[in-house]
């Protein structure tokens, strides 16, 4: 009888068993969860935030917001600035990786004038 108890697995180790079963099954279903669910292709859009541009001499500092709601991420994501309404060539900026469901700020400097100020992503690489 004595020799029974002393091979039997205490409660602690049977709640660890437990605990780390219950651990392993979990990744394993999240991993497969990423296995067979669909990826969502990269969605690069830029946005201007109006409401923090501000004047610094003859220039405006424009914060744009680039934003990848996809899934994939980007590489060389190349965007234009421009200002409807004024001659000239628009102003552009280049981010190296944009990571999926990421988002980038980035401050453009621009000549001021009494258009709109616009943001565009002209182009984008998929790694």
């Amino acid at each position: 009888m004595g020799q029974d108890q002393k091979d039997a697995p205490s409660a602690f180790s049977r709640v660890t068993a437990a605990i780390s079963g219950a651990l392993v099954l979990g990744l394993f279903g999240y991993l497969t969860l990423l296995a067979v669910r669909p990826e969502r292709p990269a969605e690069v859009t830029a946005r201007v935030a109006r409401d923090e541009t501000r004047r610094v001499g003859e220039d405006l500092q424009v914060p744009i917001e680039i934003e990848n709601a996809g899934d994939a991420g980007v590489m060389a994501v190349v965007v234009e600035v421009t200002t409807r309404g004024v001659a000239g060539p628009p102003a552009d900026t280049t981010i190296d990786y944009l990571a999926g469901h990421e988002t980038r700020r980035v401050v453009v400097s621009i000549p001021a004038g009494g258009g709109e100020i616009e943001a565009r992503v002209t182009s984008f690489q998929e790694p």
